[in-house]
């Protein structure tokens, strides 16, 4: 699990930015991204919901978000061989 901040979500695309608590940043300036497969997840009183995260919506509704956000990440790292892993988050628990 990766507790840290959304920087910018997609809800069209699934995409987000995140930044892990303690994780050096990339040396060419190249925002981590993750795509949400899950479609259940977890507000911040630990009840389970449907759909797309709240804490990775826009608060005004735009599909594209760049509020941040504290969320605790289930994730799966895939290596297809080019510089940066796939990020596949399976389970996003809402913090804040």
């Amino acid at each position: 699990m990766l507790t840290g901040t959304v920087t910018a979500s997609n809800e069209t695309s699934r995409e987000i930015q995140f930044e892990a608590d303690g994780a050096a940043p990339d040396p060419e300036g190249d925002p981590t991204l993750y795509d949400v497969l899950e479609a259940k997840w977890q507000d911040s009183t630990g009840a389970v919901r449907d759909g797309y995260p709240a804490c990775l919506k826009s608060e005004n509704d735009d599909p594209i978000s760049l509020d941040h956000h504290r969320v605790k990440l289930t994730v799966i790292h895939r290596d297809f061989g080019g510089r940066q892993l796939h990020n596949i988050v399976v389970h996003v628990q809402c913090l804040d």
